[in-house]
């Protein structure tokens, strides 16, 4: 959806006297469970540590590099809520800011609350562009950080998306056809772009280390319901900058078109918002931090959710849509691989995998039931192709079976003849066809390779190139095939002795994955403009799709909601299903960004 630029109405938040001056580094709060400690660096104050269990889960800082610290902690306690503010907020010198004698940042912890909610305002009494650019380097103006040096992937907008330590290509290489890279910015390829939270489906940045089972986010879903405070700041991931390196952070202002510039602030800007400071000691990748996202909206604010019918009208659907309700259907072509002609990305002979249909239908269960035998021998002739093209590797002890794009060939110079991907979602096809091969002939020899593929699945992270005009971003639809091959698993296995447990556990991660690929605005996003966002999705985590509803092949991700719903009973799918149907009409018109 478009996302326009308004006039920014500052909003402040009233803070208490404390009734004890605090000094810096000596201040903390905690309920028991959770301790919130102020840091001091140099005799100042540059953040705080949030920990639990005796450790930091969250190091937050004021900003990278102590561009911004504070002279004053102080602490509050009123009823169950224990409150720990910085304020005396204080420029790097040299970087050309000064701030407001008012402007703070604050962390709070209740009771019986698992996330903190922090809370900030930030006036810029003074602001060289000039200065900044020479004190800080070529960055955007940035605070209220928090980094991971292990991490492999960042999240935003409802996307995970690979740090350079996970996969170098999105963030530092992609050359995007000469015109840069999807998701990096144009100043500084160590910078993604700069996306307002007013853009995000879920209005959230986060980093993830699964192997540690880490993760830790910035949700501002509280904001959005509450007070729409949030939509001009800014989020961005970091891989590094100066000292420190692979953070999240928040910024102001956004990036400007397409969010890739260098926009800075002018003197006299003044923001405030708030946000829950989500985190996890137990999100492996098998698990889906969107998920616990979705979880927490529907536990927090379901009272301000959007109603949705308990039957939809699909009325609107046009004649070849409505003719779709009627005939199913059918099964894609056993085919598992290609042979490009050439086109903008791909130099001629190369050979890819095939198979996106195959989340539509089973073909090579269709051609048993059908008893299409020259289509099974198709499709074992390319398995036959396949195996020795594949790559075996450890992954969490696992031993794990993937297969680079292109299998053989290049891309096209401005696409980057090198690049080679395991991140690809097409690699599912040939794990649907060989579980369809096994559950019909019981030949033993399919199962390492089912396993293998299996294995990946349970530790891959993120895809990206599901398109290959956008080399650098997972698609909606990456969901697709590996969760129909996760539930063709279960539907095969789930009675099989030695793969019973896996199968069920197959369940959990196709819901889990299917959350992966679900960019949806749980809420409207703007109540200044024209269209309520509420339920639409957005294509992929590219520049051109950001903050745009579409209705191309995001439609696909509707047969997976549905499935999964099916099979798990999960309630939010459910009433995502339900608004997603009753609001897809919007999205009947040509409207091009």
């Amino acid at each position: 959806m478009p996302f326009k630029k308004t006039l920014l109405i500052t909003c402040s938040f009233a803070i208490a006297c404390f009734s004890a001056q605090g000094e810096a580094g000596v201040k903390e709060v905690s309920d028991g469970s959770m301790k919130v400690t102020a840091v001091e660096e140099k005799g100042e104050i540059s953040g705080f540590d949030l920990s639990a269990g005796g450790k930091i889960i969250a190091p937050v800082r004021l900003s990278s590099n102590g561009f911004i610290t504070a002279l004053k902690a102080e602490a509050k306690e009123e009823g169950k809520t224990k409150t720990l503010t910085l304020s005396g907020l204080k420029g790097k010198p040299g970087t050309g800011v000064k701030f407001d004698a008012s402007d703070f940042v604050s962390i709070a912890i209740t009771t019986g609350e698992l996330y903190p909610v922090v809370r900030f305002k930030i006036t810029l009494a003074e602001f060289s562009e000039d200065a900044w650019k020479a004190g800080a380097g070529n960055c955007p103006f940035h605070f209220i950080t928090c980094s991971m040096p292990d991490a492999d992937a960042w999240q935003m907008r409802g996307w995970t998306m690979a740090t350079p330590k996970a996969d170098q290509f999105p963030l530092l290489i992609d050359p995007h056809g000469g015109n840069d890279c999807e998701i990096a910015s144009k100043f500084n390829r160590n910078w993604s772009y700069i996306c307002p939270l007013g853009g995000h489906p879920v209005p959230a940045i986060g980093i993830w280390a699964p192997e540690r089972k880490h993760y830790v986010a910035f949700l501002f879903q509280g904001a959005r319901f509450l007070d729409h405070t949030e939509k001009y700041i800014a989020t961005a991931y970091c891989w590094k900058e100066g000292s420190d390196n692979q953070f999240i952070t928040l910024a102001y202002p956004y990036g400007g078109a397409l969010y890739q510039s260098l926009v800075l602030p002018k003197k006299g800007d003044s923001f405030g918002s708030w946000f829950h400071l989500v985190w996890s000691i137990d999100m492996p990748a098998a698990k889906e931090p969107h998920e616990l996202m979705h979880e927490f909206i529907f536990a927090k604010y379901s009272a301000l959710l959007p109603q949705v019918p308990r039957i939809n009208d699909m009325s609107y659907l046009t004649g070849q849509s409505q003719k779709a309700l009627k005939v199913f259907p059918q099964a894609s072509g056993t085919g598992l691989v290609y042979k490009s002609g050439g086109d903008a990305f791909s130099e001629p002979g190369g050979m890819y995998i095939s198979g996106f249909d195959m989340h539509r239908e089973l073909p090579v269960e269709a051609a048993f039931r059908r008893k299409q035998k020259a289509e099974i021998e198709r499709c074992k002739k390319d398995l036959e192709y396949l195996y020795p093209l594949a790559k075996k590797i450890k992954a969490g002890g696992d031993e794990c079976i993937v297969w680079e794009e292109p299998l053989e060939g290049k891309w096209k110079p401005g696409w980057d003849p090198d690049n080679r991907s395991i991140h690809n979602s097409d690699m599912w096809a040939p794990g649907i066809s060989l579980v369809d091969l096994y559950r019909n002939e019981k030949d033993p020899k399919y199962l390492p390779w089912i396993d293998g593929i299996y294995n990946w699945t349970k530790h891959f992270l993120f895809t990206r190139n599901e398109f290959h005009d956008v080399p650098s971003s997972p698609f909606a639809i990456g969901c697709n095939m590996m969760c129909t091959f996760l539930m063709d698993y279960y539907f095969t296995f789930k009675h099989d002795p030695e793969r019973a447990q896996k199968a069920k556990d197959a369940v959990d991660m196709a819901r889990a994955y299917l959350y992966r690929y679900l960019p949806i605005w749980p809420s409207d996003n703007d109540e200044a403009d024209n269209l309520d966002s509420a339920f639409l999705l957005e294509p992929n985590s590219g520049r051109d799709w950001a903050a745009l509803a579409c209705a191309n092949e995001v439609q696909w991700v509707l047969n997976e909601i549905t499935e999964i719903y099916v099979h798990t009973g999960d309630k939010k799918l459910n009433y995502y299903m339900k608004g997603n149907l009753e609001r897809w009409y919007l999205l009947y018109r040509d409207e091009l960004p």
